[in-house]
């Protein structure tokens, strides 16, 4: 296990402009999907949906938040499981509406308890 206190600096994560209007909740609020993506297996996680302030939140902190639509909260993954999805790199797609992010992680992700959501 690598000690997070001995790696190298990580770059700061690019800001993207999303377009957070063409998807909505049911409440509303303007949202983007974000694929989680292993970055050493390259497998699919899960998908996430975030706003505005979960892609700042995100950015800022490296760890994945998210905004819960069905509880119209933000969420970070890991607050209850502690398993948690640490932001390597992400991009925007061509339309500036999904994420595609690459993500380090400690555990099995799905609330399944399985590696991932697509088990």
């Amino acid at each position: 296990m690598v000690n997070m206190s001995e790696r190298e600096p990580i770059p700061e994560l690019p800001y993207f402009d999303l377009d957070y209007e063409k998807l909505k909740d049911q409440s509303g609020m303007g949202v983007v999907p974000a694929i989680i993506v292993n970055k050493q297996s390259l497998e699919i996680l899960m998908v996430g949906f975030m706003n505005r302030e979960a892609f700042e939140i995100s950015r800022a902190s490296r760890k994945a938040t998210f905004w819960k639509r069905t509880e119209a909260r933000l969420w970070q993954k890991g607050e209850s499981s502690g398993v948690y999805l640490e932001i390597d790199d992400w991009k925007k797609d061509c339309d500036s509406d999904t994420l595609l992010v690459m993500v380090r992680t400690n555990g099995n992700v799905c609330h399944t308890g399985t590696p991932t959501c697509f088990d």
